[in-house]
């Protein structure tokens, strides 16, 4: 996705950085199944937060004759992106190394 956003000359520094994938890391299981797993308190903060971020988003950028504006599109895509990375820090901080 970065790469079609940034392009893939920006984008290839990214690429030599170290980084752990959870998905890899623990046998293909789900960014919410890991949080259920170990962090399911913080997993319901998350989910209230995204949830009263989609309420804002909508009413500062309703549908238009059953459109959905790009800024409201945008917006959601980042509050869903938000919940993530703050799940996936949670895991990383919280979870347990893999068997």
């Amino acid at each position: 996705m970065l790469e079609h956003a940034c392009g893939e000359d920006a984008v290839a520094p990214l690429w030599r950085i170290r980084h752990h994938d959870l998905f890899d890391m623990y046998d293909w299981q789900s960014l919410d199944v890991l949080a259920e797993r170990f962090v399911p308190e913080i997993k319901a903060q998350c989910e209230r937060k995204y949830t009263q971020s989609l309420r804002r988003n909508a009413a500062r950028w309703p549908e238009v004759n059953h459109m959905t504006p790009d800024k409201l599109f945008i917006g959601d895509k980042l509050a869903k992106a938000r919940r993530d990375v703050d799940l996936t820090y949670a895991v990383f901080s919280r979870g347990s190394p893999p068997d």
